[in-house]
């Protein structure tokens, strides 16, 4: 998708961007699981309520929408943008 969206001059940069923001997605998104998991601790037990689960669930659920309303403006396929560069 990335390749196709970028004129030839432009993919590799594209390629790295998306390198990059999946490593900072596969960095962040572990530590934000266990900081919400820490939250919701039944105590004594040490382990994580029902309702960290569920955080963690809606969480998921609003980026996703975020992220599928911000590619639905991207229009930036060869053939319906022309580039002017």
């Amino acid at each position: 998708m990335i390749s196709m969206a970028l004129p030839s001059d432009f993919i590799a940069v594209g390629q790295s961007v998306n390198n990059t923001l999946k490593s900072v997605g596969n960095s962040v998104g572990p530590v934000v699981a266990t900081t919400i998991m820490a939250q919701y601790t039944v105590a004594g037990t040490g382990l994580p309520s029902g309702i960290a689960f569920n955080v963690m669930f809606l969480l998921s659920i609003i980026t996703s929408i975020l992220i599928i309303a911000i590619t639905l403006f991207i229009s930036n396929y060869r053939g319906i943008v022309q580039h002017t560069y």
